[in-house]
């Protein structure tokens, strides 16, 4: 007698709740060995991108398959690897990862259904503007109404990294040389584009840049104004650069996040000081320079993201959604050709 296996489709939920337990246990295990601030230094020189279409990934994907530690910073799913004649090694895993995709849903109405006209004018307010986020726009006609909406759907998918791959070693020797990591940049003089982001969020947003700090540099949302130590105050001036980066990602973050009003140790502080690390790291990587930790007192925070991220699972993976799209912002004033 056969007995056959059946298999239950697991919900998105239980993937995000899958995806998030595997990216928190690795990162707090980085954090726990006390590999942080060595892990963002080598994490903001790798490109961490796809082998067959060369597009950076990016979201918690970047964070997550960073911490794979591949040598070459190159992953590809399994179709994309047997289209080029490779296959994964034996016992080798594969990596998760999550997309977005756009989809837009039109709501209809027909004016001649709604008989009561009080109710038709309600109608009619709702589709015409109804204060939704995802809304973009109506259709309108004599005959009917059409609200027009886009959602994003979640979309799962695997990766191997380039180093659990055979089968071709000519391709696989061919694509470590295209995608070869470069030597991190200890850059000498605050770069040009630095300057373009800040001009670009003074311009579009209305931030106030002082070089005033009397502490540590801060970023105050009352004033929305950012206030920095010179540059003489740093020892490095990739110090300065991430540092100042780390404190414009607190003032955009506000744009694309709700800011909670959270204290020192708090999670709610935690979460909003490592979206803003992970989002000086990510444009670090980007532009290929090093970036360095941002905070003398970094012990005390790193203290506070594995407090935050083993109380909320999924902080980590939303932290670093938030940071890829503070990084877009800041690529956008600058629009450099290594940008994802």
């Amino acid at each position: 007698m056969t007995i056959k296996k059946t298999y239950t489709k697991k919900t998105n939920t239980e993937k995000f709740h899958e995806l998030d337990q595997k990216l928190t246990e690795r990162f707090l295990s980085e954090i726990k060995a006390g590999n942080f601030g060595n892990w963002i230094k080598d994490f903001s020189s790798q490109a961490i991108v796809n082998g067959v279409t060369g597009i950076g990934y990016n979201g918690c994907n970047v964070i997550n398959f960073a911490l794979e530690n591949s040598a070459s910073g190159v992953f590809m799913t399994y179709l994309q690897a047997k289209s080029l004649g490779l296959r994964p090694v034996k016992g080798c895993h594969a990596i998760p990862g999550v997309r977005y995709v756009n989809i837009i849903k039109k709501d209809t109405v027909k004016t001649e259904d709604i008989k009561d006209p009080d109710e038709k004018v309600k109608q009619l307010d709702f589709f015409i503007d109804d204060g939704s986020e995802n809304s973009l726009g109506s259709e309108i006609t004599t005959e009917a109404v059409t609200k027009v909406r886009t959602f994003l759907i979640p979309s799962f998918f695997s990766v191997f990294k380039l180093e659990d791959l055979t089968g071709n070693d000519e391709k696989i020797a061919e694509l470590k040389k295209k995608y070869e990591m470069k030597e991190i940049k200890h850059v000498e003089k605050v770069p040009a584009w630095l300057k373009k982001i800040e001009n670009g969020l003074s311009k579009t947003d209305g931030l106030k840049i002082f070089e005033d700090a009397s502490d540590s540099p801060y970023y105050q949302p009352a004033t929305h104004s950012v206030h920095m130590h010179k540059l003489g105050h740093f020892k490095t001036v990739s110090a300065y650069v991430s540092t100042f980066l780390h404190e414009l990602a607190h003032s955009t973050s506000k744009n694309i996040v709700k800011r909670k009003n959270g204290f020192f140790g708090d999670p709610a502080y935690a979460f909003e000081e490592l979206i803003a690390e992970l989002a000086a790291a990510m444009t670090c990587q980007r532009f290929g320079i090093e970036c360095t930790a941002t905070d003398e007192n970094s012990k005390a925070y790193i203290a506070g993201w594995s407090t935050c991220c083993t109380e909320h699972i999924d902080a980590l993976r939303k932290a670093a959604e938030i940071s890829s799209k503070i990084a877009d912002v800041f690529c956008n004033f600058v629009k450099p050709k290594t940008a994802a």
